[in-house]
């Protein structure tokens, strides 16, 4: 009986651990969609942070809040959509950041942004769609400025991608993690 307690115990331990640490750490993703192409297809595989990022706890779908995350321009997000679907995105506008979308391009603070990731032929349109009053998500216009604790995330495959140009601004409370690494694209 003993033995079987110490193999219970052990056993608990780890199942404990591995969920604390894929819920609030670090989790595999596999990508779902080619909004991301040429960078990610459909059926990539990556490690994620989640370290720093609001999290909600399975089970009881209780958010815990870490404050505002680390983010840098271009890193990859994942973030919760309006249906509560998880997407990846890449981060182009950050808070205070002034963006213009023009001839088929989008300036930060007027300045063109270096895309080599992108499918270079893609254009960068505003795809404008109106918010329910209740949207948690920012408006965009053609240009304006980045509020605080928002972000412009956009997808590489620009026009075969649902991002801040059709949702809005995405708030850094439905920020749920970065990508480290690829291991299989």
């Amino acid at each position: 009986m003993k033995s079987f307690l110490k193999k219970l115990s052990f056993f608990l331990f780890l199942v404990t651990t591995i969920f604390l640490v894929r819920t609030f750490v670090i989790q595999l993703y596999i990508v779902n969609g080619n909004s991301m192409l040429p960078t990610l297809k459909t059926g990539a595989l990556l490690l994620t942070t989640k370290y720093q990022f609001n999290q909600r706890i399975p089970i009881t779908n209780e958010e815990i809040n870490y404050g505002v995350p680390t983010v840098g321009r271009l890193d990859m997000i994942l973030f919760e959509g309006e249906e509560g679907d998880i997407l990846i995105k890449r981060v182009i506008g950050l808070p205070g950041d002034y963006y213009n979308f023009a001839d088929g391009r989008i300036l930060i603070d007027s300045i063109p942004l270096d895309e080599k990731y992108k499918l270079q032929e893609s254009k960068t349109i505003l795809l404008p769609q109106p918010l329910a009053p209740d949207s948690i998500f920012f408006p965009m216009q053609r240009e304006g400025r980045i509020p605080p604790d928002y972000y412009l995330l956009l997808g590489d495959n620009r026009e075969h991608s649902y991002d801040s140009r059709n949702m809005g601004l995405v708030p850094a409370s439905r920020l749920r993690g970065k990508v480290l690494y690829i291991l299989k694209n």
